[in-house]
């Protein structure tokens, strides 16, 4: 904002006018930026009803979504911090707090597009890619955001986890119907013939385990050792 940018330079403005030209500005670069996410969280979603694979980065199913979403963030920040530094600090807070609302409206997009969209030709590439986003604001995040804004990172955090856990809802789904029987069998058969059963049950979960090396690779090495623990742990599923 040119006015501001004057004010910087030659402190000719009283600072009454100065602060009421720093709260238009934060005001107005809030309204684009949010404005700006919710056409992308919009053009995110009609991408994943295409009948499209998703791209994969380094062989790991991608979205734009994450890295557009903090680029916008950080240039708003840059902007402001031009002008001065506690203007910088200021936009910060108040784009954490959007970027919260914006985690919120994507995790109700993605349980919305889960329930109508389980026979896509690429349902589970979607939520993988999807799950990948995370990382990307998950490191953001945890990198970025100051210990006095504890309690809206933990929001952010909570929301990531929750987006996580319906992702693994679905690729687990499948897995857990074939091993149904399988444990049923596992239950009722003699201790002699364990081992064949134990030998399908390792079959089959290397088999959907498969499917998430499309992960990146820390949620591919938790996931798969947690659900294993879990299936072992829980016969009954």
């Amino acid at each position: 904002m040119k006015e501001l940018d004057e004010a910087k330079l030659g402190s000719l403005l009283p600072p009454k006018t100065i602060k009421q030209l720093e709260v238009k500005y934060l005001y107005n670069e809030v309204a684009s930026i949010k404005n700006w996410l919710a056409k992308s969280l919009e053009m995110e979603v009609k991408r994943w009803t295409e009948e499209r694979e998703p791209e994969k980065l380094d062989g790991h199913f991608h979205s734009e979504l994450a890295i557009d979403v903090i680029q916008t963030i950080h240039g708003g920040q840059k902007r402001a911090a031009e002008i001065t530094p506690e203007l910088g600090k200021q936009l910060s807070v108040v784009l954490l707090v959007e970027l919260s609302t914006f985690l919120k409206s994507y995790q109700k997009a993605l349980e919305e597009f889960k329930e109508k969209n389980k026979q896509h030709s690429y349902f589970k590439a979607t939520i993988i890619a999807n799950i990948n986003n995370c990382m990307n604001f998950r490191d953001h995040t945890e990198k970025t955001t100051p210990s006095a804004q504890d309690s809206t990172r933990l929001k952010i955090l909570g929301t990531l986890s929750v987006i996580e856990n319906l992702g693994y809802d679905v690729l687990l789904q499948d897995l857990f119907l074939e091993l149904k029987p399988i444990f049923r069998k596992f239950t009722q058969s003699k201790w002699l013939s364990c081992s064949e059963t134990i030998n399908e049950i390792i079959q089959a979960t290397s088999n959907h385990l498969s499917e998430f090396k499309t992960l990146h690779d820390p949620f591919y090495q938790v996931r798969s050792k947690g659900d294993i623990e879990r299936i072992l742990g829980n016969p009954s599923l």
